[in-house]
């Protein structure tokens, strides 16, 4: 548009100075001529702006990164004359991050017509996804300016949830559960009236299941009577109850981040590891610092709608500031319930190394340290394992770790 401009500039100025050279009537008039154009070519591009209207399509809340964004919408135009030049601009932003792109869509139209722009849009990452239609300008005809049309702001909300991807987990726990089974000749433990695993073998303190009803002993609680057998059987029975295994497993996801992919690769490595803790039978929780409330969440996660739900909340979750490792566990329902907990988090450091290393041994649970950052695979001790999520193949990184769950 700019260059066309400068012609028609270029045009009047000649025209200008052919009419004080020869001093006759036809540059003169050429010249008021050409100072005409853009006025009438105004009032046509200003009318033809009030003819177009816009009608958007419906998009899908949630997806998945690798599926596509249709954009469409309808453009009519209801003036008598053509729109030869049009433009859409769209822009794309996540909440999370410094990620945006400015899409310019071109369209023309005929007199009394309707067309259908369309465009599609893969999002690389997870996250919040905004889609805002942020203008739409229409060019006279002869592309030397542009005129804002008038037209209802349009803007998309997308969740987009990161791919899952296999990673390496063995679940030390049923195997060593499995060879109970096999020493005793049978299944070792059930399940309650809620779907929680308890032993079959001891009792515990969990009322949601009895474990046995036994005959009174000195030292036994009057609460835990069992007053029908006991009138059945004229002596005072008690209620032994059940007692749970704890299979949960914290995974602390640490959002303090520079850019969209960190945020990215840090989601993607939650939900893949939950996912692969949970086909192993274990319960695990989620925990993170929500910037929106200011506080911590923690998340029990049984099913997969547990998971699914936990995954659209920490989608929709903005970067934070730097915090601690002891800042989270501070914050922990119940530590006494974990047996291992995943730090999923920027980087670490030989002062890392040793605070995570003295946790570890504090409350003895396993600790692995799960990095976006740049460095080998390492056993630090008995205790804690850092692995790293950095590398270009996302993939080979989950598939590589091995993680054991005990």
């Amino acid at each position: 548009m700019l260059h066309r401009l400068l012609l028609y500039i270029l045009l009047i100025v000649i025209s200008f100075y052919m009419g004080i050279a020869y001093l006759e009537a036809f540059p003169t008039i050429l010249v008021a001529i050409l100072l005409m154009i853009p006025i009438i070519l105004l009032i046509i591009t200003l009318l033809q702006s009030l003819g177009i209207k816009i009608f958007y399509n419906k998009l899908a809340g949630t997806i998945t990164t690798g599926d596509s964004v249709d954009l469409k919408f309808k453009i009519k135009n209801r003036f008598i004359l053509p729109v030869v030049m049009g433009r859409v601009k769209v822009k794309f932003y996540y909440t999370q991050g410094d990620y945006y792109s400015d899409e310019f869509l071109p369209f023309s139209l005929g007199a009394f017509t309707t067309g259908v722009l369309s465009f599609k849009f893969i999002p690389e990452f997870s996250g919040d996804l905004h889609i805002r239609v942020c203008s739409v300008k229409i060019m006279d005809f002869l592309g030397l300016f542009s005129v804002n049309v008038r037209f209802m702001p349009k803007e998309y909300h997308i969740t987009v949830m990161p791919t899952l991807m296999p990673v390496g987990v063995v679940d030390r726990a049923s195997h060593f559960l499995q060879s109970a089974v096999e020493d005793n000749g049978g299944d070792v433990r059930g399940n309650d009236k809620k779907g929680n695993p308890f032993y079959k073998d001891r009792s515990g303190d969990d009322p949601s299941e009895v474990f046995r009803t036994r005959e009174y002993q000195p030292g036994d609680k009057l609460s835990r009577a069992d007053w029908k057998t006991t009138a059945k059987v004229g002596k005072l029975m008690i209620k032994d109850y059940s007692f749970p295994i704890v299979d949960k497993t914290l995974i602390i996801v640490d959002l303090n981040y520079e850019y969209q992919s960190d945020y990215h690769r840090r989601i993607q490595t939650a939900l893949s590891l939950s996912v692969s803790i949970l086909n192993t039978d274990n319960f695990l929780s989620m925990m993170w610092f929500d910037a929106k409330s200011g506080g911590f969440y923690q998340h029990h996660i049984e099913k997969d709608d547990d998971l699914y739900e936990s995954m659209a909340m920490l989608v929709g979750t903005t970067a934070v500031p730097s915090l601690k490792f002891e800042d989270y566990m501070e914050s922990v329902n119940s530590v006494d319930s974990l047996k291992q907990i995943f730090y999923i988090t920027t980087g670490v450091d030989e002062e890392l190394k040793n605070r995570l290393n003295v946790i570890s041994d504090g409350i003895r649970r396993n600790i692995v340290c799960i990095v976006d950052e740049d460095i080998d695979d390492e056993a630090v001790s008995d205790r804690l394992i850092v692995y790293n999520i950095f590398s270009g193949n996302m993939k080979e990184s989950l598939e590589k770790m091995q993680v054991a769950i005990y």
